[in-house]
């Protein structure tokens, strides 16, 4: 159940992240002109660096197991090294409130000679080698293929996976993207254009595409139940929304901040409930990622006297 719960939402982040990128390869403008399409779908993003501000917000209220809030924030910045490794920094603040309790937060990760550190606010900095710390975090929430696999294009010896990613790819070709995707223009910011994109996630679950690229995804991983469960999360997310903000520097096409706003209400019948009468889970998720800032100096250091966790030395 575990696999097919760490599936089923890895499928729908995919399909998600997939929906926009897809949509806007199609020669459908969406109802912008062909002008406010370019500005939109081109900003200039080439950079050997990058920095960066972010806030993220989640509200759940109404659960079972009370409500809950997280409010964090903090900067990243990341570059690559002489011998194109990459570099970087992030830093994460903030509070989460669960269950009547609140749990401060403060965390800082590096990565530099391919190496992770990562301390939990008490200066006792632990580092892993950065492959193993991806393999870790592969285990965690498995994956429908290998992802080493799915780079390199050699899925040679899982036929069966190539098949079914084959079977994906056409599954997202039958797509209407107008269908479930809205484009505005909003007003200008700053001397940034404002564009808008929202996703209807009920109406792109309950499409033939969905199911068929679920049941696909399932049949990589080895469990030919997973499209079935497509009417149900449409079901699920027959109240929701997903939008994504852009904000476009008018002066040097680049990039400056984008918000990307999740929200939704569940039936409580959904998840059993007997009581007519029972308050629906709402939940709200907000990512803002802004400042962005393009070829800054980027200078990351390894933390003196950290503590080096490695598989290989077990």
């Amino acid at each position: 159940m575990h696999r097919k719960l760490c599936l089923t939402l890895f499928l729908v982040l995919a399909l998600m992240l997939a929906a926009v990128p897809f949509a806007m390869a199609q020669e459908e403008t969406f109802g912008l002109s062909a002008e406010d399409f370019a500005l939109l779908s081109s900003p200039n993003m080439d950079a050997d660096s990058a920095s960066f501000d972010y806030s993220i917000a989640l509200n759940v209220t109404g659960a079972p197991d009370g409500d809950v809030i997280v409010a964090l924030s903090g900067s990243g910045a990341f570059a690559t090294d002489d011998n194109g490794n990459l570099v970087g920094s992030l830093t994460v603040t903030g509070t989460a409130d669960a269950q009547g309790e609140s749990t401060p937060i403060n965390v800082e990760f590096r990565v530099v000679d391919n190496i992770l550190y990562f301390n939990m606010g008490d200066d006792n900095w632990l580092g892993q080698p950065l492959d193993e710390a991806m393999s870790s975090l592969s285990d965690v929430a498995p994956l429908p293929v290998d992802p080493d696999e799915l780079m390199s294009g050699d899925m040679s010896d899982n036929p069966e996976a190539m098949q079914a990613l084959g079977e994906m790819m056409a599954a997202f070709a039958e797509l209407e993207p107008e269908q479930y995707i809205n484009i505005s223009r909003l007003g200008d910011e700053n001397n940034q254009a404002h564009f808008q994109i929202s996703i209807d996630l009920a109406g792109l679950m309950s499409s033939d595409a969905f199911t068929q690229a679920m049941t696909s995804a399932g049949t990589m991983a080895g469990d030919d139940s997973v499209g079935s469960m497509a009417p149900m999360l449409a079901m699920i997310f027959q109240n929701s929304s997903l939008t994504w903000d852009q904000f476009v520097d008018l002066a040097e096409n680049r990039l400056r901040q984008g918000i990307l706003a999740f929200a939704m209400s569940v039936n409580p019948a959904m998840m059993g409930a007997q009581d007519a009468s029972a308050t629906p889970v709402d939940v709200a998720f907000t990512l803002d990622i802004s400042n962005i800032q393009y070829d800054p100096a980027v200078s990351v250091t390894a933390p003196e006297g950290a503590t080096i966790m490695s598989s290989a030395s077990e």
